[in-house]
């Protein structure tokens, strides 16, 4: 099980208590690449084991904190919730608390480099103290994200001046930030955005919408996105600007752009969620004017990656409180995690946190990698065969990254539901009353699976990379599936597993591909050209383009089951890997256990894409 702790005491660390993620601190993090990645010269020669025992005690005084104030208060946060007075937001009393305490431990930038308030800290080392402090209380994490998330951003993308005057404020929480980008028109379709960014002709720029459905809205600063060009349409002529809250005017504080009452919500009840309303609001710009959407980018795909963290949280925290309740709670002369359906519960339970961790902390790795590659590119001391092979592992290391980070989120989001509506169940009557918890861990879970791009956009994400890489490099598609086949052949038992679930998608994906030519094929002799097979696949990939999303109707309508299916795989070669690695036998059980459930469930998704069942696609048409 996922915890060293005993049932009947409360937690005092969730960094030691938890058997798991204490595995892959010591054990499955590589910490020579991760910390070189983060080393600067100026902090002398870099000892790898005296880095990473600082690491060790600063998420131990972090689990410390999470066990005995975070977490005692996050039923208290929820139940106050956020409150309205004369046209500002009040926090509840346990988040300013949690506030400050984290203000005290100097954990509110840790990924930022030092001479700005951080402690340059890796990734890895902060998605760590993010999971803790989303097991203690989701609304913590939600707030706590508003100080690094937006400084990073800044970091990156800012001039001198406004990374001075800002970063080192955030980093101390002095101030507090939101990124605004979700619009009342404009959710998912991120290319209907209207708010406007005029430039003033003085270094500011005079910012004019309404945003919606902005966390920590409330903040000092807001990241907004805007459009600078009038003319422009989709995600073309959008920017990044900052906009202060209030400005000095005449002498005078004043109110720069106005905020809404805060939204009362199912989930994360202590996070304020609210509307901004920007009127000629002064602004500054980020970066370079047309190249918002680029930003925007960077900060989703880290976000989407925190929320696959938080739902993991959310999952560990409901996980704990079945695991307990199950072994504490007695029917029919045994304790109810002993009976088989209940225990069956567990162990998926279980199962399914220690795949999620492990594609986590993978992906985070391979992020700190590229840190320390681009780094070294940046030096310029490289020779032109060393950089030419740098290049192409950033370039691979941003592949595999961009595989895994919608995966994250999705899997993580619907675990989160799955988990936690099993941990309410495993409680049985007791579980909807708030006394218990569970509850609360099932209201949390549902908002994961919705901000931050709905599981749908992120299925779908999957779907449009894997379908334009196959589309694109037909022969090479081709000589990977025949190479997965003499692969799977010569495999030995667990092995043939994991490779059974790879073929799975490989010939869902053939599956889809030809789908998707046979309706180009249609359309292109109802339009009159009738082209041959070869005259398609020479047109390579679609891109999607929004003319052409007739012909891969019936692939959007399997997104998700392809991307549950890449999820499965993942978590089966993760959990292998971290078992062929190790010599805790408890780590090749859990494995083998994880691939032996996974793989049906995997050809049955197969065999749903295969079936060609488009009652869907007629229901749609029908109901026009």
């Amino acid at each position: 099980m996922a915890d060293n702790k005993d049932p009947l005491m409360p937690s005092k660390n969730l960094f030691a208590e938890n058997e798991d993620l204490q595995f892959h601190f010591h054990h499955a993090v590589d910490w020579n690449q991760v910390t070189a990645a983060w080393h600067e010269e100026s902090d002398g020669p870099l000892n790898v084991d005296e880095t990473r025992q600082q690491y060790e005690e600063v998420l131990s005084l972090v689990g410390e904190f999470c066990a005995r104030e975070v977490e005692p208060r996050a039923a208290g946060i929820d139940q106050a919730g956020i409150q309205w007075k004369d046209g500002e937001v009040t926090l509840p009393e346990g988040l300013v608390s949690n506030l400050e305490g984290a203000k005290q431990l100097g954990i509110l930038a840790v990924s930022l480099p030092k001479e700005l308030g951080g402690w340059n800290f890796p990734f890895t080392v902060n998605a760590m103290m993010v999971e803790m402090i989303s097991t203690a209380c989701p609304n913590t994490l939600s707030f706590l994200a508003f100080y690094q998330s937006p400084a990073m951003m800044l970091l990156r993308f800012a001039s001198d001046e406004i990374k001075k005057r800002y970063i080192p404020k955030l980093a101390s929480g002095e101030i507090s930030g939101s990124v605004a980008m979700t619009e009342p028109e404009a959710g998912s379709d991120v290319g209907a955005l209207t708010t406007s960014a005029v430039d003033a002709g003085d270094g500011a720029w005079h910012v004019t919408g309404r945003k919606q459905f902005i966390t920590n809205g409330c903040g000092d600063i807001a990241l907004v996105l805007t459009r600078t060009d009038a003319h422009s349409k989709g995600l073309e002529g959008l920017s990044m600007h900052l906009v202060p809250r209030f400005i000095e005017r005449d002498g005078k504080r004043v109110k720069n752009f106005e905020i809404g009452k805060p939204e009362h919500k199912l989930s994360l009840r202590g996070s304020p969620t609210l509307e901004q309303y920007f009127d000629n609001s002064i602004g500054y710009l980020i970066g370079e004017p047309g190249k918002g959407w680029e930003y925007i980018l960077s900060f989703m795909n880290e976000a989407r990656v925190a929320v696959g963290i938080q739902a993991l949280g959310i999952c560990q925290a409901a996980y704990r409180k079945a695991y307990d309740y199950g072994r504490q709670r007695r029917q029919m002369g045994k304790a109810i995690a002993q009976h088989e359906l209940v225990a069956d519960m567990l162990l998926d339970m279980d199962l399914e946190i220690r795949a999620l961790r492990a594609m986590i902390y993978e992906a985070t790795q391979m992020e700190d990698r590229r840190v320390g590659l681009k780094k070294l590119l940046a030096e310029g001391k490289l020779t032109e065969a060393e950089g030419r092979t740098v290049k192409q592992l950033v370039k691979k290391l941003e592949h595999a990254s961009r595989e895994l980070t919608p995966l994250i989120k999705y899997w993580g989001a619907e675990k989160a539901v799955e988990i936690t509506r099993k941990a309410l169940q495993i409680h049985g009557g007791y579980g909807i009353f708030e006394s218990y918890e569970v509850e609360r861990h099932l209201r949390n879970s549902v908002i994961t699976a919705i901000y931050e791009g709905t599981s749908q956009i992120q299925a779908l994400m999957a779907l449009k990379d894997q379908i334009n890489w196959a589309m694109s490099r037909p022969k090479d598609f081709l000589s990977s599936r025949l190479a997965l086949k003499a692969a799977k052949s010569r495999a030995a038992a667990g092995t043939k597993n994991l490779l059974a679930i790879r073929d799975e998608i490989s010939s869902s994906i053939q599956y889809l591909v030809l789908d998707i030519l046979r309706e180009k094929k249609k359309g292109s002799r109802m339009a009159g050209k009738d082209l041959s097979w070869i005259q398609l696949i020479r047109q390579g990939k679609s891109a999607f383009s929004r003319e052409d999303l007739k012909h891969f109707s019936y692939a959007l309508l399997n997104a998700e089951r392809l991307a549950t299916m890449f999820s499965l795989f993942h978590g089966a070669r993760l959990l292998k890997g971290l078992a062929d690695h190790s010599d805790d036998e408890g780590r090749a059980t859990v494995a083998d256990r994880y691939l032996r459930r996974r793989e049906p469930v995997a050809r049955s998704l197969a065999a749903q894409i295969r079936s060609g069942d488009r009652t869907t696609l007629e229901y749609i048409q029908e109901n026009q």
